[in-house]
């Protein structure tokens, strides 16, 4: 299953109801569904019945951007995917641009990571190519 689900809404087209975009991530609906956790709107945490905190939103602002970021339990994920029968899977695509007028280069990026209920989460190696522009 994916580990989180993301919603974004640009903020143009019919709907024009803010002047910003709007992003969420979320743990996926197949890992909450059934699990019976309260989540907290004021801060995006989901707790347990007796309380305990087993999932947190994070986010946090570095020079090039802004960090969101899903915190799990590991032993309540544990517990969740082996009831589940199921394992995570993430993967991160993307490309990294140089700041320049003319793009002629830029570098493509992608790795997956995924955990098993009893195992060790894996980490593949990060794969990267430098792409040309052939048309500037």
């Amino acid at each position: 299953m994916p580990a989180v689900q993301e919603y974004n809404w640009s903020a143009s087209g019919h709907d024009c109801s803010l002047d910003a975009p709007v992003n969420l991530s979320l743990p996926s609906h197949q890992l909450l569904n059934g699990a019976d956790l309260m989540r907290n709107p004021g801060n995006g945490d989901w707790h347990t019945s007796d309380g305990t905190r087993v999932v947190r939103a994070l986010t946090s602002h570095r020079p090039t951007g802004r960090i969101d970021t899903l915190l799990a339990r590991r032993d309540w994920l544990d517990e969740r995917l082996r009831a589940l029968n199921s394992a995570l899977v993430l993967g991160l695509f993307g490309e990294r641009q140089p700041r320049t007028t003319g793009l002629t280069r830029w570098r493509e990026y992608s790795q997956t990571a995924g955990f098993q209920s009893g195992h060790e989460p894996t980490v593949q190696e990060q794969l990267t190519r430098i792409r040309v522009n052939l048309n500037p």
